[in-house]
């Protein structure tokens, strides 16, 4: 049978080799965009020395990797943002005579990581999001073919996982500039009526879900979509960490040794423009997300 649905060319086609699976997709549609978070399954044998050897049939190590739709309906190709683990197995010792993490040594999910479907926001903590998933220090091939076997020590359990809130990736610079580290990034065009007629024609205001270190720091422009021109004043520099910020702009251009006067509000400068785009410029600093508000 041909899949509905693929990867597209997928982790195993590149330079992981032919030994990596995908498990478990644990999909999650999140602010109308789908999130997989499947895990990576390396294939263990016995051509690679001991940290790879293996000792039952299928056996392999899982840690769980994030994908993300590249259409917004959640079908087609996903899109890995990074080739490094969401979630990291735990530290362990693997016992080289049974090939099972150490029940002693090691935490109770260095074998084998996978996640449950979902999230949970709790009233208590409203800046985090919580997820949750199942880890053993067995592999996967006790976990699989040995269930019956009783092994005293080994552990296995279900794990709470507790991120920021909308922080399941972030866009920061390329450090590689020692002189002047910064990243610009500019986002899609929005359509200046439809926003103001979703905020009744008043206030639109920009909040940013952000980390910079202190001397790092956020700028934001507003770009005429078609033109690519700026429009209006730089917003002031933002810095700390914060998941629901708002950006805040001169009224009018700063002169120096007068006071500043700031507004959040951007419909006087957007109400100018068909079509206008944000333009980011990074510095040591993470940029999670950005939400549109009404005043």
């Amino acid at each position: 049978p041909v899949p509905a649905l693929t990867y597209g060319n997928g982790i195993n086609e590149s330079i992981d080799g032919a030994c990596l699976d995908l498990y478990n997709t644990a999909a999650l549609l999140y602010n109308n965009v789908t999130f997989l978070f499947p895990s990576a399954t390396y294939h263990l044998n016995n051509n690679s020395g001991p940290y790879e050897a293996l000792y039952t049939m299928n056996d392999n190590l899982l840690d769980i990797r994030l994908a993300v739709a590249t259409s917004s309906d959640g079908r087609g190709n996903f899109s890995y943002l990074t080739r490094n683990s969401f979630l990291s197995r735990g530290i362990g010792v693997r016992n080289m005579s049974t090939g099972i993490f150490d029940g002693k040594s090691s935490e109770w999910d260095a074998g084998i990581i996978m996640m449950s479907a979902g999230l949970v926001h709790l009233e208590s903590d409203p800046n985090t999001i919580s997820m949750y998933y199942f880890g053993t220090q067995f592999t996967h091939g006790y976990t699989a073919y040995n269930t019956e076997d009783y092994i005293p020590g080994p552990t296995r359990g279900i794990g709470r996982l507790t991120i920021r809130k909308d922080g399941f990736a972030y866009l920061t610079e390329n450090n590689s500039n020692r002189e002047r580290p910064q990243g610009f990034i500019r986002t899609r065009g929005f359509l200046s009526s439809q926003i103001l007629s979703e905020c009744d024609h008043g206030g639109v205001a920009i909040n940013v879900n952000l980390e910079t270190t202190v001397s790092g720091q956020v700028n934001v422009d507003i770009v005429n979509d078609n033109t690519g021109v700026v429009v209006g004043n730089e917003s002031f520099p933002i810095r700390g960490n914060f998941i629901h910020a708002p950006v805040y702009w001169p009224n009018a251009p700063i002169i120096p040794g007068q006071n500043v006067s700031f507004t959040a509000d951007i419909s006087k400068i957007v109400e100018s423009v068909e079509i206008f785009s944000l333009r980011f410029t990074i510095s040591q600093s993470k940029l999670y997300s950005l939400t549109c508000t009404c005043l």
